[in-house]
């Protein structure tokens, strides 16, 4: 084996303790063994270093280029409890290795277009780069060069171990990944899923970097990977690309994954914490189960998605909405291929109902024992299933995702297709069967996080002992087919002034409906903020003459999905479903869209769950930040320094009287856009639009479509110059006490940030080379990641709707509190490189940052609903549905004066917002 750690180049691999190589350095090891799948469109063949590949040619503009190397949390051995794999991950991704520098690395990923990431599960760590096709062989380079060469040094190292530390610590203040852990630790006594992915701080502090490169050298082997790409390339070139590129490695020493089994649960168990707020509790109710191969997994599956998954799942019904014991309820069916799993059924609630929430939830299942399922609910659901399947095969990454986990876990790439397919033969006595063999009250596992302070909460233990405690260490333990291409945007007007933009793009059979109207957030006030989302949220629960139960049930079984929002600037209402249910859905739809009941039951039950949600916005250290900023950024009489969500005291009062008028006047009175994209034909959905959209009110005839976006000839407006020499002026400075152990920091730019500003696309340029497009990079996130001093950090303009709404351009951070001040200090400084040299700014980052723009914008319309949506938007916020089209010349145009100029205009001055545990730290002036 190659010693990666030692030289600049890449050598052969030869054998050594750790390989089992027999020929000499140099060859050639990436000769097929055999294909396990053969076809035109798709392979999946071994080669001779044992690496598995899969191809697959997918109609897409996207490329995705991923790698599974077979080594995840519970694989670890003697190390297991030090995160090594998910250590791992943040080392492999981009750090030095035998290929390139971990600038060049960076370059090279810029220039794909920077929409990367990676990740660790129990069983693998996936690394990957979606890009675009006449890339895809680079990005092989790329990811292939990660994972077989990595060097690890000892500056790295030293710095992604500061970024773990930091990542740990902010994981105590989340109260879901808490709660997720002791239902983890309550189930598992032996297995090594009892054990965190990302390790445990006390063991990580005893690693060591030779603990680590150890570690790589024995699972980052070609024989213990899978090589996955899709592209719209043929397969057997794909295939050719990724040999070039992992040919010169031979394979090591088979990697051990024996694990500890775990012994049968014979009793019931309980584990119950508490957590400072967090809002409401939740409780989980679960039972052992089987793992993935188990015969029983089908009629289990279908269980929990009848029992808990839908609007009109059993468990929503009668606990969420007729007894109204729970905020949220929901029931799954986790089944991993390594240990035996367990069906899961989670509720939040208010702690003094729940006692009361289990036994009801108690109950509901033993109605299941005794009675089982009816069919027409086992037949939503197993549409619900063919739904999901659909809706998740429309891009290149999940299509080449789907295949490659399929793979790892079961050895079948298409184990998903015929999953949904045996799902389909499932009868209701074998559902039954099912629930009275599983869901055995003497296995009970009950796990409960309540919030401190409650009186329930009184006696029990932290969350975090009881997660210590439980941390103590143990054993380690077929062709294409033809589809049609896609048409180009029709933009038309209905005959109450909707404007409809459609689209038929044949990829998939879906359709995806999105309608937005021009308020939000931005029409409300002090006095009533939070209605809108209070009357998007009732608004599919009740409309005309159909209940709410039976719109979930319809939306069911049809494996569609539904829903009403209220964002920043816009209300918006979407729908997805199957291409053969588009004219019955349309009109549900438009039941939901026109006539909305708003029920006093449905207002008060949904008035409860948006309580539960704004009493737990603290728990969250960037939520809790976030809201601060915007309290004390925007000024009075402006909602945006209100949240969509709303505020306690005026959601309290709002009432079903309130929601209805509301909607009636505003609402439904503003200009309004939708968008059907998807495998229909124009005129046809046309036609559907117009039956079942038209009965809306009229609203003002838009202008006619505007012509396509020309580039400007400058990419920053006029307007009053900045400083002469690069700086940023703090005018303000807000500090907070909170309570999560991490501390949140925003530094909010006077930008005046507006929609449809020429100067926006320097402003674009200026936050991806500030921050990162998408995914983060940048001078802020490097700098301040590089040195140690923060786990997050990311920019982002906020617009507003016009220049009487503007928004401004924000910086965020998390980081340990005594950092605080030097966190700023680093974001302050590099924020003033925009406005400097070209030195300063290096050119090279705004070249990169350009592409990343472009490239990731194409990324991000890869779906119907991607589409549409970004149509639909751009069309009623007055950039014109044709928008997109002229993006990317605007971005290319963007020079380094261009965000000089921009910089030293809109991003000189600033408010820093700090929420902290330790606000006695905060030493920061103004000026």
């Amino acid at each position: 084996m190659f010693d990666a750690g030692l030289d600049g180049d890449e050598p052969a691999r030869v054998a050594d303790g750790f390989g089992a190589a027999t020929r000499p350095a140099g060859g050639d090891w990436g000769g097929e063994v055999r294909r396990i799948v053969a076809g035109p469109d798709e392979i999946v063949t071994v080669l001779e270093n044992g690496m598995t590949v899969i191809a697959r040619r997918v109609d897409s503009p996207a490329a995705s280029v991923r790698c599974y190397v077979r080594a995840g949390g519970v694989y670890e051995g003697k190390w297991l409890g030090g995160g090594l794999s998910h250590l791992l991950e943040h080392l492999v991704a981009g750090g030095t290795n035998a290929r390139r520098s971990e600038e060049e690395n960076r370059n090279l990923l810029q220039r794909l277009g920077n929409n990367s990431n990676a990740y660790t599960t129990y069983e693998f760590t996936q690394y990957f780069v979606n890009t675009t096709p006449d890339l895809v062989e680079e990005a092989i380079d790329l990811v292939s060069g990660w994972v077989l060469t990595a060097k690890i040094t000892p500056q790295e190292y030293r710095r992604e171990y500061e970024v773990v530390q930091r990542e740990l610590q902010m994981n105590r203040g989340d109260a879901d990944r808490t709660f997720f852990l002791m239902s983890m630790a309550n189930r598992y006594h032996h297995s090594p899923a009892r054990v965190p992915v990302v390790g445990h701080q006390e063991v990580i502090r005893g690693l060591s970097r030779d603990d680590v490169y150890e570690y790589y050298r024995l699972a980052y082997q070609p024989n213990n990977m899978v090589f996955a790409v899709a592209a719209d390339r043929p397969a057997e070139e794909l295939v050719a690309a990724v040999r070039r590129h992992v040919g010169g490695f031979p394979p090591g020493r088979e990697f051990d994954r024996r694990i500890s089994p775990e012994p049968p649960v014979v009793s019931p168990r309980t584990m119950a914490g508490t957590m400072p707020d967090i809002g409401q509790a939740k409780l989980e109710v679960a039972f052992p189960t089987v793992d993935l191969l188990h015969e029983d997994l089908y009629a289990l599956d279908l269980l929990a998605m009848t029992l808990g998954q839908g609007e009109s799942s059993l468990l929503a019904e009668e606990i969420r909405d007729r007894r109204q014991l729970a905020s949220s309820v929901s029931a799954w069916n986790w089944t991993p291929s390594f240990v035996e799993g367990t069906f899961s059924i989670v509720l939040e609630t208010d702690p003094d109902k729940l006692k009361e929430a289990k036994a009801a939830v108690l109950e509901v299942v033993r109605g299941l024992r005794e009675k089982g399922v009816d069919a027409a609910r086992l037949e939503r659901a197993k549409a619900q299933a063919r739904a999901q399947r659909a809706f998740g095969q429309q891009r290149a990454e999940d299509v080449i995702d789907s295949m490659a986990q399929d793979f790892l876990s079961t050895g079948d790439v298409h184990f998903g297709k015929r999953y949904v397919e045996r799902l389909q033969a499932v009868t209701p006595q074998q559902v039954r069967e099912a629930a009275r063999k599983y869901l055995d009250e003497g296995r009970l596992l009950a796990t409960a996080l309540l919030p401190a302070g409650s009186a329930e909460a009184t006696g029990l233990a932290r969350a975090e002992e009881l997660l210590r405690a439980a941390a103590r260490p143990g054993e380690a333990a077929t062709s294409r087919p033809a589809v049609a291409a896609d048409a180009a945007v029709r933009r038309s007007v209905l005959s109450n002034g909707t404007v409809l933009l459609t689209r038929r793009i044949a990829h998939a059979p879906v359709v995806s409906v999105q309608l937005y109207a021009l308020g939000g957030l931005a029409a409300e006030n002090e006095s009533n903020n939070g209605i809108g989302n209070l009357a998007m949220r009732t608004s599919p629960r009740g409309a005309a003459g159909r209940s709410a139960q039976q719109i979930a049930e319809f939306f069911d079984s049809i494996g569609g999905e539904v829903s009403a929002s209220c964002g920043n600037n816009t209300w918006s209402w979407s729908m997805d479903c199957l291409r053969d249910d588009l004219a019955a859905a349309m009109e549900v739809f438009a039941d939901i869209v026109a006539e909305p009941r708003f029920e006093a039951e449905e207002v008060d039950s949904m008035r409860r769950r948006t309580l539960a949600a704004i009493d737990g916005q603290d728990a969250d250290a960037f939520s809790a930040g976030y809201r601060f900023l915007r309290s004390v950024y925007f000024a009075e009489g402006l909602a945006y320094r209100f949240m969509p969500l709303g505020r306690r005291e005026t959601v309290e009062k709002l009432t079903a009287a309130d929601l209805g008028a509301w909607y009636r006047t505003k609402v439904l009175t503003a200009p309004r856009v939708v968008a059907v994209y998807g495998d229909v034909e124009a005129d046809r959905a046309r036609d559907l639009a117009e039956r079942a959209l038209g009965r809306l009110p009229k609203v003002p005839a838009p202008p006619a479509a505007p012509p396509p976006p020309s580039v400007p000839s400058r990419a920053v407006d006029d307007g009053a110059a900045g400083p002469a020499t690069p700086a940023v002026s703090v005018r303000e400075v807000h500090v907070k006490r909170g309570t999560a152990p991490l501390a949140s920091v925003f530094v909010a730019f006077d930008s005046m940030s507006v929609v449809g500003r020429d100067v926006n696309a320097a402003i674009d340029v200026a936050d991806t080379m500030a921050s990162g497009w998408g995914y983060p990079t940048g001078y802020i996130f490097e700098t301040l990641r590089g040195a140690g001093l923060v786990y997050d950090a990311q920019a982002f303009d906020f617009r507003g709707v016009d220049a009487a709404r503007p928004g401004a351009f924000i910086v965020y951070a998390g980081c340990e509190p005594q950092n605080v001040n030097a966190v700023v200090d680093k974001i302050l400084m590099n924020m003033a490189r925009l406005q400097g040299t070209e030195a300063d700014m290096q050119k090279g980052w705004l070249e990169r940052s350009r592409r990343l723009i472009v490239t990731s914008a194409a990324l991000d319309r890869e779906t119907a609903q991607q589409q549409a949506q970004g149509d639909a938007l751009d069309e009623l916020l007055g950039l014109g549905y044709r928008y997109h089209e002229g993006f990317a010349d605007k971005i290319d145009k963007v020079v380094v004066e261009d965000v000089r100029r921009a910089a030293r205009r809109w991003l000189s001055g600033c408010v820093v917002a700090v929420t902290t545990p330790q606000p006695q730290q905060v030493n920061i002036w103004t000026g």
